[in-house]
């Protein structure tokens, strides 16, 4: 695991923030994560496209705002989910970049 600890600290570095939201089980592994982020950083996409949502959402959003533009939109199949991850990117004043679809499926 400490593979993803320094994946932890990578994240940090590259998004320039130390409050990010915690990873959980179901969450990306940090070092996939560092990956996606460094390709959005150094590729700075106009769109992306999620399926399911959660801390990886506010994470994307955060490195688009340090590339500054892109847009997310993420496939959730659960209403509730939706609705809590639009919560964590108000909460880290991300909602600007975001556009959730939620439908059962």
């Amino acid at each position: 695991m400490n593979s993803q600890k320094v994946a932890l600290t990578q994240i940090r570095h590259l998004l320039k923030r130390d409050d990010l939201p915690p990873l959980t089980d179901w969450s990306l592994a940090p070092d996939a994560l560092a990956y996606i982020l460094s390709l959005i950083v150094d590729n700075k996409p106009a769109n992306i496209v999620e399926f399911g949502s959660g801390a990886s959402t506010v994470y994307i959003a955060l490195a688009l705002e340090r590339v500054g533009s892109g847009h997310i939109t993420t496939i959730e199949h659960s209403g509730r989910y939706a609705i809590e991850t639009q919560n964590m990117l108000e909460a880290y004043e991300q909602s600007w970049a975001l556009g959730i679809k939620a439908n059962a499926i």
